[in-house]
């Protein structure tokens, strides 16, 4: 037998590559700081089994290329997110299906426990109850393609759950110190055990009354531990009492404490013989039934496997359905072409924060890139404007898209991107001697010799480690690169304004800029993106609203305004 699922050869060009590095950035898996809250996935999250969570969290990290397979995942989400009734009563069956797949493997590994049979009998029942309840609607609903193959996957199971249900238990049973799962009934030998094991309780009780009855010693106890197994236990000074009355009874002395003398005899050892032999007899049988029902889960591998896939499948559609459904998120169009035309577009994660908060309204921005008239966005403006929300939320549009998923958007038209590529932010690799500028410089690297005319890419603050001159020659040459040569799709964030001639010098790039409102010595955030360009960074007002001390900020501007006319300081 199979104690795991056979490899399956992917091929490269099957999934949306992304990178270690873009999947930090894009806060996929976990935040900046390391949480599960406050990831995508943790939007995503609304599975109720833990394979649908496998299987969200694989989709999630390796979403699809192919225009037909992502289709077919769409239609599916479709259908669960036009359905909410059908959505919360298929929810409160998942809600209880255990993960039956890990039993199986657990057991396919000879890991002995009646507690993974009842994980699969449950399972099994699961499955029998989701093929009923899409038996019950499919004259109500057209059920997508894709979605019916995943249905015809759920094998009937009518035999092994008949056996299950006459063998397993679901409340366990305590007979003598011991605990089964195995029903009454199922075995006769079994049953006369059990009758025995759960009887000599009363069987000592009644040697126990009639020894006092022959002895006159009220105090008499018939007790049990784990070296000396059952005995009879009488204090010091009843002791010759007992060797007196018990002459028909003949005590053999088998230890002496402080203050008790322990005896057996011939009743007491044959009363132990049958509850020893009982108690043998019941883990015997047991570990044959055991080994019975385990062979008979091994033989409906195939079937297993594919319900727990098939229930994995249903529970990761069921949750971008309700998901998409809550977040109120659109249906995107996907074509082979190299466009990305995004109406209204949101940060999912960043949105749900600003809601919760529910001192503002996130935003929305549109994204419009093509191959023909527009390849790559300059985007200007200040920090904490909004430039790298907006770029990494048309990254994460991508990727929901070709998972499967709705979008964060009024409006969505996406050509399938073959790789992601993100550089955004400032690190250091100590350990591998790598400075800053040194990983920028090797994420650059990256993107410039494997991003392809399908690729997405987001560039955030491009040479800003090393020196103003030598960051913005980086900064130009790449720009020039990225439009010729790679040709990807490419958001680039920076502050070097120098950089927004090359509109007029490069015919697919366009500049854009965050829409901000100046009064007095202050400035207003509105992170809108607009076309335009913007002529400074506003860092030293930044720092005004971070709370830098008014001294420094005042001198700073006197400083930037000698430095603005060449002066030397």
């Amino acid at each position: 037998n199979l104690s795991l699922k056979r490899p399956i050869v992917e091929k490269k060009t099957s999934v949306l590559e992304i990178d270690e590095n873009t999947r930090k950035n894009l806060e996929i898996n976990k935040s900046i700081m390391g949480e599960k809250k406050s990831s995508l996935i943790s939007i995503l999250n609304k599975t109720s089994t833990n394979f649908g969570f496998r299987i969200l969290e694989n989709r999630l990290n390796a979403p699809l290329t192919d225009l037909n397979q992502i289709n077919e995942r769409l239609l599916i989400t479709q259908f669960f997110y036009e359905n909410s009734f059908l959505a919360s009563d298929l929810k409160e069956i998942l809600t209880i299906c255990p993960d039956f797949e890990r039993a199986f493997s657990r057991l396919a590994f000879y890991k002995n426990s009646f507690q993974d049979l009842l994980t699969l009998k449950r399972g099994i029942k699961t499955s029998l109850k989701i093929k009923k309840f899409f038996n019950e609607r499919k004259n109500k609903h057209t059920f997508p393609l894709k979605l019916s193959e995943i249905l015809k996957s759920f094998s009937e199971f009518l035999d092994l759950d008949k056996i299950l249900n006459a063998a397993l238990s679901e409340n366990s049973f305590e007979i003598g110190n011991q605990i089964s799962y195995v029903n009454y009934g199922y075995n006769l030998d079994l049953d006369k055990s059990r009758d025995i094991l759960s009887k000599s309780e009363k069987y000592i009780s009644d040697l126990e009354s009639r020894l006092i009855q022959e002895t006159n010693i009220t105090s008499l106890k018939i007790k049990n531990n784990n070296i000396l197994g059952y005995f009879i236990e009488v204090t010091s000074r009843n002791v010759d009492t007992l060797l007196k009355n018990g002459e028909k009874k003949v005590f053999i002395h088998r230890q002496t404490t402080a203050n008790t003398y322990r005896f057996t005899n011939d009743d007491l050892v044959l009363l132990e013989n049958q509850i020893n032999t009982a108690s043998l007899k019941i883990d015997e049988l047991e570990l044959k039934i055991f080994n019975e029902l385990k062979n008979l889960f091994l033989d409906y591998e195939i079937e297993i496997r594919s319900s727990a896939d098939s229930i994995g499948e249903l529970d990761f559609f069921l949750s971008i359905g309700i998901v998409s459904k809550e977040e109120n998120w659109v249906k995107p169009e996907i074509s082979n072409s190299n466009e990305l035309t995004i109406i209204s577009g949101r940060h999912p994660v960043v949105e749900k924060n600003v809601n919760l908060k529910g001192e503002s309204t996130f935003i929305p921005n549109d994204c419009n890139l093509d191959s023909k008239k527009n390849i790559i966005n300059l985007i200007t403006g200040p920090n904490m404007a909004g430039k790298s929300t907006f770029l990494r939320q048309n990254a994460i549009i991508i990727i929901l898209a070709q998972m499967g998923c709705y979008v964060p958007a009024n409006h969505a038209k996406i050509g399938v991107v073959d790789r992601v590529f993100s550089r955004i932010g400032a690190s250091d690799d100590l350990s591998e001697g790598h400075s800053t500028f040194m990983i920028e410089m090797l994420e650059t690297a990256t993107i410039l010799n494997q991003a392809t005319e399908k690729s997405f890419v987001i560039l955030d603050e491009i040479g800003r480690g090393t020196s103003t001159l030598d960051g913005l020659s980086i900064a130009w040459s790449t720009l020039e690169y990225l439009h010729k040569n790679n040709k990807s799709r490419t958001l680039f964030a920076t502050h070097f304004h120098e950089l927004t001639v090359l509109e007029k010098i490069l015919p697919k790039l366009c500049n854009l800029t965050v829409k901000i409102k100046e009064l007095e010595d202050n400035i207003i955030f509105l992170h809108k993106i607009i076309k335009g360009k913007s002529n400074h960074s506003f860092g030293i007002e930044v720092a005004k609203l971070a709370g830098i001390p008014m001294k420094v900020v005042e001198r700073s501007k006197s400083l930037l305004k000698d430095f603005e006319r060449g002066s030397k300081i």
